[in-house]
């Protein structure tokens, strides 16, 4: 699906949808605008306070699945009834309890050589930008021009086919390496919702092409697009985190109205 409809808050709260939905957001680009640098990003004291309210009334149905890592989503989502998962599901607290995936005992060599490598690419090419996660390396390169991305994406291409079991996908302003072992956003909307009986119904948001795979997790939820990429496998869309966060703010304030 290429067009997706504009959400409608009715689309969201219909009859008993507290007792038969779980909200799943992407972070970056979805609840939270971009920054110049991902550590600058600034979390609105109200977005927690209505993440909150939401968690109560859906029985602490609400995860945020990032592709940061988990203790960065920790500082800065610290809500502790939430469901989080870091680096697109390769890390997470889930209900009080940690986990990760286990690096196969081949890949650890390989994927050490992968973050000496984007190392030495960040040293030659000036503002590009690494981020590593432990599970993943990303290089944000929003500062660079045209032609040093492509010089950027090049060598990505290069170091990734020349070393098995790692591959590159496309981020917000930024290219990610990572091992193919490694689960996808998709992988972990299916865990948490696999537990759950089939009445509830996920309402998945995201902006990254990374975000797909949690939209196509979800084929009968209420999956929307946050911002203008496109095409897109999600029903729904928003033009902008804002709108998001303000909708989040329609639904903590309807509930609290209507329980006076």
């Amino acid at each position: 699906m290429s067009n997706p409809s504009p959400l409608l808050i009715d689309r969201l709260l219909v009859p008993a949808w507290e007792q038969h939905s779980y909200w799943i957001f992407d972070l970056d680009g979805t609840l939270l605008d971009f920054a110049p640098q991902p550590d600058a990003v600034e979390v609105p004291s109200s977005l927690l306070s209505d993440l909150a309210e939401l968690s109560r009334r859906v029985e602490h149905r609400v995860a945020v699945i990032s592709g940061r890592a988990l203790q960065d989503l920790e500082r800065l989502i610290p809500l502790s009834a939430l469901q989080l998962a870091g680096n697109h599901g390769a890390e997470w607290r889930v209900d009080g309890h940690y986990g990760q995936v286990s690096f196969p005992a081949a890949v650890k060599d390989t994927w050490a050589v992968v973050r000496q490598q984007c190392k030495h690419l960040v040293a030659s090419v000036p503002g590009v930008m690494l981020e590593d996660k432990g599970f993943t390396c990303t290089l944000h390169v929003r500062q660079l021009d045209r032609a040093a991305r492509e010089k950027v994406k090049e060598e990505l291409a290069r170091v990734t086919s020349s070393l098995p079991g790692i591959a590159l996908r496309p981020a917000a302003h930024a290219w990610e390496l990572y091992p193919t072992f490694c689960p996808n956003k998709g992988t972990m909307v299916r865990k948490l919702l696999s537990p759950m009986p089939p009445t509830v119904r996920p309402y998945v948001f995201g902006d990254d092409w990374t975000d797909e795979d949690s939209f196509l997790a979800a084929p009968h939820g209420v999956t929307v697009v946050v911002g203008n990429r496109r095409p897109t496998a999600a029903r729904y869309a928003l033009p902008h985190p804002a709108a998001l966060r303000s909708l989040l703010h329609e639904v903590a304030r309807h509930h609290r109205l209507s329980k006076d």
